[in-house]
C-alpha cells in the first residue's frame, strides 16, 4: 500500500456567522444562517442567509453534523461549502452546554 501524502494546508479565511435560533424535534436539530461575513487573506464577501447546520444527535454522545452555507465575495463570485462530520461530547463536557 502507497504511504498517505502528507496534508498541505493553509488559512483561508475566518467565518462569522449570525444563526436564526436552533429548531429542536427530537434528537435532530436544525441551525439556519442568517448572514456574517467571510474575511481572509485571498478572500472576503457576505454570507447568504438560508445555509447551516443540520444535526441528529445519538444517544452515544455523537452528533452527525451537515453544514452547508453559500456566500457572495466581495468580487461577484459565488462559493457553497459542504461539510459533514461527528462531533463526539463527553459526559464531563455535555452539563457544560
Amino acid at each position: 500500500m502507497a504511504e498517505p501524502l502528507p496534508l498541505n494546508s493553509s488559512f483561508l479565511f475566518n467565518f462569522d456567522v449570525e444563526l436564526e435560533p436552533p429548531l429542536v424535534l427530537g434528537s435532530r436539530r436544525i441551525v439556519i444562517a442568517k448572514g456574517g461575513r467571510v474575511e481572509g487573506t485571498r478572500v472576503s464577501g457576505r454570507i447568504l442567509s438560508g445555509g447551516g447546520d443540520w444535526i441528529l444527535a445519538r444517544s452515544d454522545g455523537i452528533s452527525l453534523m451537515d453544514i452547508r452555507v453559500a456566500f457572495e465575495t466581495d468580487d461577484s463570485a459565488a462559493v457553497f461549502m459542504s461539510c459533514v462530520g461527528r462531533r463526539v461530547v463527553t459526559a464531563d463536557i455535555a452539563v457544560q452546554l
